[in-house]
C-alpha cells in the first residue's frame, strides 16, 4: 500500500508472493503512474522488508531509505488505518458473516477509490482530488454513484434469440472509473469480478447470501473481515495504537533542502495498521509513501498476469463436490466425515456374489456332513 505526502494518492497491490519481481513489479506500476503526469520519485522509505529489493530500486535512480526494526514511516501508518476503518465501516452494514477472496480484495479497492476522489485537507490543491492530479479523470455524480458497494442487482449479459438467460446475479462493487460509469460487479455464478453497464437493482433474498456463504467456504476464510500480517497472525486493535507516538521525522533523511516541485520521496511500510493525518512538509518535495500489502489497487495499478493460485470455485463445482461426497459408501454427505459400517444386514437382500464355475467347488449341505 503506498500514499504521497504532499499529493495523498493511495494505492495498493495484491501481491501473490513475496518475491523480488514480484514486489518490483508493483513498485514500477506505482512510479510509472505518477510519471505519467509529470512527477519524479527521489526518495522510497521502507521498512526493512524492503531492503533486499534496494539494489533493484537504486538501478532505478531511486533512494530506498529503509527504517530500522523499532521504527515506522507514520504517514503510511495512518494511512493503512483509515482504510482499515473504512472496510469495517463497510462491513457492518452488509448481511454477510463470511466473505469471500474477490469480495475483500474489492471492499479494499473500494476504499482506496473514494479516498483518491475527494480534495485532502492537506493536499497541494484545494480543490483537485488525488485522482484526478495523478490520473487526470474526474468522477460525475449521475454516472459513478449510482451504486452502493454490496448492492445486490442483476446485470445483463449479452444475448441472441437462444433460450439462455439474459441477466446473471451479481454483488455490486464499485466504479470502473471510465467515463461511461460502467461498475464492477462479483458475479455469483463464477465468483470473478466482471465488468457491466447495465444492471437491474433488486432487494437481496436469502438464497443470495447463502451463495456468498458458499463461495467464502470453499475460500476457507475467516469469519468476517480479520486483518492479518504476512505470517497469517492475527493483528488486534492494540497494535494499532502502538503507533500512535510515531513522530514525522525519518532516519536518514533530511527534509530542509529544498528541492523541485515535481520531486517526489515515496515511503514504504509493511504493516497493516491504517489512518490518515496531515503530514507537514517544509519543502517543495513530494514524497510517497508506500507499504506492501496483500491487497490490490486496481484503478491505475494491478498486475495482469495472475499465477496459477488464483482458482475461482464456482457454485457448480461445490454442488458436484457434494453429489459426489453424498453418492460414495459410508459418506455423510452433510459433514463429509466417514460413517461407522452397518453390522446388522438384511436377510431378504438377495445374494449378488459370483456363483463358482467349477464343478468340484461346488458343495451341498449333504456333503459337508459326511466329510
Amino acid at each position: 500500500m503506498t500514499t504521497s505526502r504532499a499529493i495523498h494518492f493511495g494505492t495498493a497491490e495484491l501481491i501473490k508472493n513475496e518475491k523480488i519481481s514480484t514486489i518490483m513489479i508493483a513498485i514500477k506500476q506505482v512510479i510509472e503512474a505518477y510519471e505519467a503526469r509529470g512527477f519524479q520519485v527521489r526518495y522510497i522509505l521502507a521498512d526493512g522488508q524492503f531492503e533486499h529489493a534496494q539494489k533493484h530500486i537504486e538501478q532505478m535512480g531511486i533512494i530506498l531509505n529503509v527504517t530500522s526494526r523499532d521504527e515506522h514511516v507514520p504517514e503510511i501508518e495512518c494511512y493503512i488505518r483509515t482504510v482499515k476503518e473504512r472496510v469495517r465501516a463497510i462491513v457492518n452494514t452488509l448481511p454477510f458473516e463470511q466473505y469471500p477472496n474477490r469480495l475483500i480484495v474489492e471492499t479494499v479497492y473500494n476504499a482506496i477509490f473514494w479516498l483518491n476522489c475527494f480534495p485532502h485537507k492537506d493536499g497541494i490543491h484545494t480543490t483537485l482530488s488525488p485522482r484526478t492530479i495523478i490520473t487526470g479523470s474526474t468522477i460525475e455524480y449521475n454516472k459513478h454513484c449510482t451504486l452502493q458497494f454490496g448492492t445486490y442487482a442483476q446485470i445483463h449479459e449479452p444475448h441472441n434469440n437462444s433460450l439462455l438467460p439474459r441477466t446473471t446475479g451479481a454483488i455490486a462493487l464499485r466504479p470502473s472509473g471510465n467515463i461511461q460509469g460502467r461498475h464492477y460487479f462479483m458475479s455469483l455464478t463464477t465468483g470473478k469480478r466482471v465488468i457491466r453497464n447495465k444492471w437491474t437493482v433488486l432487494s437481496m433474498p436469502a438464497e443470495v447470501i447463502a451463495t456468498v456463504h458458499q463461495l467464502a467456504a470453499a475460500c476457507k476464510k475467516y469469519k468476517g473481515i480479520v486483518f492479518t500480517n504476512k505470517n497469517g497472525n492475527i493483528i488486534n486493535d492494540d497494535d494499532d495504537k502502538g503507533n500512535e507516538n510515531n513522530t514525522l521525522e525519518i532516519t536518514g533523511v533530511d527534509n530542509t533542502n529544498t528541492e523541485d516541485a515535481n520531486n517526489m520521496e515515496t515511503e514504504t511500510n509493511n504493516n497493516n495498521t491504517l489512518e490518515i493525518t496531515g503530514v507537514h512538509n517544509n519543502t517543495a518535495e513530494t514524497e510517497t509513501e508506500t507499504d506492501r500489502n496483500h491487497e490490490q489497487y486496481d484503478d491505475e495499478v494491478s498486475i495482469e498476469d495472475e499465477s496459477p493460485e488464483d482458482i475461482h470455485i464456482t457454485i457448480n463445482d461445490i454442488n458436484t463436490v457434494h453429489e459426489m461426497n453424498a453418492g460414495q459408501l459410508h459418506i455423510d454427505p452433510d459433514t463429509g466425515e466417514e460413517m461407522e459400517a452397518e453390522i446388522e444386514t438384511n436377510k431378504h437382500r438377495y445374494n449378488l456374489r459370483p456363483r463358482p464355475t467349477k464343478r468340484n467347488q461346488k458343495y451341498s449341505m449333504v456333503n459337508v456332513g459326511r466329510q
